[in-house]
């Protein structure tokens, strides 16, 4: 496994030069689409101009599975100098002393300051006091909506005094049979993630010492029931089977990739098959071009508004022979110059708050208006428990919903609860 870890690492990392005296090279792993990476080519070309002195090799991997690949290779010890990572992911390398701790930089650096961040990102990425990276985005999923599904069906847009149940009562008119042969054409909203749901309804997934599962709980089945009701019963939502129907297969349809020709779930919305879609404000790139008006809202609320953070950033390899250096990248990939880049872009909520709170983010010319929707769900969002084994974790409660949403034969709500929690121990206790 390390040998093919060092083949694939040999095959995708780009050859040293020769380096003028007093120059050292240092490398950057991240993954994107090709725009992306075109996009942190352009940055590095500024760093390097900054810092003459400093060359940075672009380590993109070829396919997916970043995280699995960053593992490998920091057991074979030829991971880059600086990698990616978002706050989920973060969780699983925290323990293993994998990340170099940032805070004798940060303390130490007089261009750096913690409070120009929102507090909630830097805590994300703090373990045990230390920090470990620096965030570049920050947010939580908001709502999507189709500004002329809503005008048709005389419907007033959405906003943050909007809870379920007048999402239930409104948008029942937003699901329609459009061209009269007794099949539904269109729905009011894609498929939720049961996470942001949870929080919306205060229901734990972790105990407070996050050492044991709590989902097998009344609450937590109200809330399932509930997402179960929103496609069988209000038939807001369509199922893994409708969505079939519109050529999603079934593992872009419980929230995986694009399979083969298929579509994929986020393309119902661009499509018009449903008329709201909760989902991160990067896919405002692929809904730009869409031919009708769209604008973004905060998610409804449960008995609280609420939502799970996420958000990126920019960590140390704590094998680095270049500390000095790679905290130079770190704190420039992350800094003000950077995040007003990537505030023009568009895609994501800058970490620094001064400029996600800028005319420069709030005021793109690029859909969405309502950019400050962003800023009103972010001030709501919680962050994911701090456990290393929390990614596996999700899986376990994707695997769980797509059981008992099921259109055949699907799992009792109460039996996949019950299994799941009993599954979810296994994985906390490391026995999974």
């Amino acid at each position: 496994l390390i040998a093919v870890a060092i083949l694939g690492w040999w095959l995708f990392t780009p050859r040293s030069e020769s380096l003028p005296e007093g120059v050292v090279q240092i490398s950057f792993g991240s993954f994107g689409s090709p725009q992306q990476v075109d996009v942190y080519r352009e940055i590095i070309r500024r760093f390097e101009e900054e810092n003459p002195n400093i060359r940075v090799d672009l380590c993109t991997p070829s396919s997916g599975a970043y995280f699995q690949k960053l593992k490998t290779e920091m057991a074979a010890r030829i991971a880059p100098d600086v990698t990616w990572v978002d706050v989920s992911a973060f969780y699983s390398f925290a323990d293993k002393n994998v990340f170099r701790p940032l805070e004798e930089f940060a303390r130490n650096d007089p261009e750096f300051h913690r409070e120009d961040y929102f507090e909630g990102i830097i805590q994300a990425f703090t373990h045990e006091g230390e920090l470990y990276a620096l965030p570049k985005s920050c947010g939580s999923m908001v709502l999507f909506y189709n500004q002329d599904h809503f005008d048709e069906a005389g419907i007033p847009y959405p906003d943050e005094t909007w809870t379920w149940d007048r999402m239930v009562e409104e948008c029942a008119k937003l699901t329609r049979d459009t061209d009269g042969d007794g099949r539904v054409d269109r729905y009011a909203l894609a498929p939720l993630d049961l996470l942001d749901l949870l929080a919306q309804y205060e229901v734990p997934i972790l105990s407070p010492n996050r050492d044991e599962c709590v989902l097998d709980s009344p609450e937590a089945f109200r809330v399932c029931k509930f997402l179960r009701d929103l496609t069988f019963e209000a038939r807001l939502i369509p199922s893994a089977a409708q969505i079939g129907g519109f050529g999603v297969s079934s593992g872009a349809a419980t929230g995986g990739g694009r399979g083969g020709a298929s579509i994929g779930i986020f393309d119902l919305f661009t499509l018009e098959k449903v008329s709201m879609i909760v989902t991160d404000l990067v896919l405002s790139l692929v809904y730009e071009k869409a031919p009708f008006r769209w604008d973004i809202a905060p998610q409804p609320a449960g008995s609280v508004r609420g939502g799970f953070l996420n958000g990126a950033g920019y960590a140390m390899n704590a094998r680095t022979d270049h500390p000095k250096e790679a905290w130079e990248l770190i704190k420039f990939l992350a800094g003000p110059e950077v995040q007003k880049l990537r505030a023009k872009g568009g895609d994501s909520l800058p970490s620094m708050t001064r400029i996600a709170e800028s005319d420069l983010f709030l005021k793109n010319p690029k859909p969405p208006a309502s950019r400050s929707a962003t800023l009103s769900q972010l001030k709501v969002a919680i962050p994911p428990p701090k456990h290393e084994r929390w990614p596996r974790v999700l899986l376990e409660i994707g695997s769980m919903t797509q059981n008992f949403m099921s259109t055949e034969d699907p799992e009792p709500i109460d039996a996949a609860l019950a299994e799941t929690t009993h599954i979810i121990d296994r994985v906390l206790e490391g026995k999974e």
